[in-house]
């Protein structure tokens, strides 16, 4: 073998048995990826008002969004204006949409401490979760995985970690994510 042969086949063997240090942080975003988000405790969400069952947003959209957020939560109310703004900045998706997964005792308490802050034209789907149920059922995904919020396909399956637009990185994936699907 020659000695430039050789030393390509040394390199291609370290390049390939090197192991990769993740943080746990990283280790835990990768191992969330594909994991199952259970929603079976939701019959209905709420949009402009109006109850819509569940099942037809599933059956509608590719791709959600679950941005989680809590009632008596100062910055979860700043959270809210921003996805409705910044999506919109960023263009939805025909084939996709966002629920807001709010724990709270009810959405008109919620929405008033929001419009305190600033007037939001409430195009989003919405449900509330009054007894923290949906934590408690999908405890197989860390907390502050779903405090940076999930986009989920189809078949319930987390797809992406992050707010779209909160890099060009991520509306980078979510754009590649929701045009694929098309």
């Amino acid at each position: 073998m020659k000695p430039r042969s050789l030393k390509l086949l040394c390199i291609a063997a370290v390049i390939v048995t090197s192991c990769h240090n993740y943080s746990p942080v990283q280790e835990s975003i990768k191992a969330t990826f594909d994991k199952e988000v259970q929603l079976k405790m939701f019959k209905t969400v709420v949009k402009q008002g109006e109850d819509i069952p569940l099942n037809e947003i599933l059956d509608k959209y590719r791709y959600i969004s679950l941005v989680y957020l809590r009632q008596d939560c100062e910055p979860c109310y700043e959270k809210y204006i921003d996805w409705h703004e910044k999506m919109d900045s960023i263009g939805i998706w025909e084939n996709y949409t966002i629920l807001f997964v709010i724990v709270g005792r009810n959405f008109d308490e919620f929405i008033s401490e929001v419009n305190l802050i600033s007037d939001v034209d409430e195009f989003l789907y919405t449900v509330m979760d009054k007894n923290n149920i949906f934590l408690d059922t999908n405890n197989h995904i860390p907390e502050w995985i779903f405090d940076l919020s999930v986009i989920i396909d189809h078949n319930k399956k987390i797809k992406m970690i992050g707010a779209p637009f909160h890099s060009e990185e991520l509306t980078k994936q979510y754009n590649n994510l929701c045009k694929h699907a098309i």
